[in-house]
């Protein structure tokens, strides 16, 4: 990873530890609880490195956990399934979609900090664009987008808002770049293709591209909208109706002012 300022890993680590850790018997601390089997999202982005330290640590298993990680490029596919129950575990970015589940009656909740944006920490979510367009003085200034291609996740979210930012702040608007729609598993080709000329993207891919020499941070977006939301750790209904994510949480681990990664 780029080298940065070192965040607070560990503190998201014992949140999941601690949430995950709640058990079968509500309000009742067992010394050897029954294994409870849990199905998790994880999908390729760093800020699910906890999730892989806590399970190699064996933090799960000393809680009778057994976790099945279920690897989605894009976490909105898993939606319906947590909704369903057929999920029990997910992270999600600040978003309509479940939002609108929750009105609509759907067993869902947020309920703890996936990822926020601290201003000290390292760059994990920026405006990449390609290394070309910097070195030829296409670029003369952070702000000059107008008439790029560049790749946003479709329909509302927090990169759309992002974008909306950083283009503000140049006097554009969305409607002076060209917003292409490229999959986030396509985006890599994309960018050492030539294809598109910048996006929004977050770590590992930031590393990825900016070590390959085919793009430079333009703008990392913890400087634009310092401390924001960026994600959150969300439970189904198995683990709200049914009680199974009501043991005692280990809160001896956690501390305030978690930062992300």
């Amino acid at each position: 990873m780029l080298k940065c300022h070192k965040g607070s890993m560990f503190l998201f680590l014992s949140l999941v530890v601690s949430l995950l850790s709640i058990g079968q018997s509500y309000g009742v601390e067992q010394n050897q609880p029954k294994a409870v089997k849990l199905k998790v999202v994880s999908s390729p982005y760093l800020s699910y490195a906890p999730f892989f330290i806590a399970y190699e640590e064996g933090y799960f298993t000393e809680q009778g956990i057994q976790v099945d990680f279920l690897n989605m490029v894009d976490a909105n596919q898993a939606m319906p399934s947590l909704i369903s129950g057929d999920l029990d575990v997910m992270a999600y970015m600040i978003l309509p979609g479940p939002l609108n589940a929750m009105a609509r009656g759907a067993k869902i909740k947020f309920v703890a900090d996936k990822g926020h944006l601290s201003p000290s920490a390292c760059v994990y979510t920026a405006l990449l664009v390609r290394r070309a367009l910097v070195e030829s003085g296409r670029l003369s200034s952070p702000f000059d987008l107008k008439d790029l291609r560049v790749a946003m996740y479709e329909g509302p979210s927090p990169m759309g808002y992002f974008m909306e930012k950083i283009l503000d702040q140049g006097g554009l608007t969305l409607n002076d770049i060209k917003n292409v729609f490229v999959p986030v598993s396509a985006r890599v080709e994309a960018f050492e293709r030539g294809t598109i000329d910048a996006t929004l993207f977050s770590e590992p891919w930031v590393t990825h591209l900016v070590q390959g020499g085919h793009a430079v941070i333009r703008f990392p977006i913890q400087q634009l909208v310092p401390n924001f939301q960026l994600a959150y750790l969300m439970y189904g209904p198995s683990l709200l109706e049914k009680k199974t994510g009501r043991r005692k949480a280990i809160y001896g681990r956690l501390s305030a002012g978690s930062e992300t990664i």
